[in-house]
């Protein structure tokens, strides 16, 4: 999946046949994350009116399935799907919160949580998520607990000056 003026297209790398645009707006699409079945797409869009909103789509395009998830207008950065696909990691109001793809239930702030938070990623066995924070450039990490409990087990300092985007798991962790 690639983003081409502002919306989403599939490809095969190989080359063969023609891109598919995954769905039309007049928004502008944004940040995006396949599940881990690939079946689906967790897209960020800002449409032309309204709220940025939070798109799970079909990955045989809109006319398979698509949904609004979330409409919130501090929705920002990355989002990530959990290993198993039932969770999505996301930013709100420069902090990560935890969002269940199914039901429709408000995203739940992960706890102690200091300055402006970013682009988080699950790791590949679900026992992390890593951020990147601004509270003195450092990439920050939080293990989720049962019952939707979060703690911040780990800061590390890894850069001078702000961090940008992309942090991400390798896929063995």
């Amino acid at each position: 999946a690639y983003i081409k003026d502002h919306q989403v297209w599939t490809a095969n790398l190989d080359g063969k046949g023609k891109p598919h645009r995954l769905f039309f707006d007049h928004g502008k699409d944004g940040e995006l994350h396949w599940s881990p079945d690939g079946k689906q797409l967790a897209v960020v869009v800002q449409p032309e009116r309204g709220n940025i909103q939070l798109r799970i789509v079909s990955a045989e395009g809109a006319s398979k399935g698509m949904r609004i998830r979330l409409k919130d207008p501090d929705l920002g950065g990355s989002v990530s799907f959990s290993p198993d696909g039932k969770q999505l990691a996301l930013g709100i109001r420069w902090k990560v919160q935890i969002l269940d793809v199914e039901g429709d239930a408000a995203p739940r702030i992960v706890p102690k949580q200091e300055g402006r938070n970013r682009n988080p990623d699950w790791s590949p066995d679900g026992q992390w998520i890593v951020f990147a924070s601004d509270r003195t450039s450092e990439t920050a990490a939080t293990r989720p607990a049962e019952r939707g409990r979060y703690t911040l087990e780990a800061v590390r300092r890894h850069t001078k000056g702000p961090i940008g985007y992309g942090l991400a798991f390798t896929p063995d962790g």
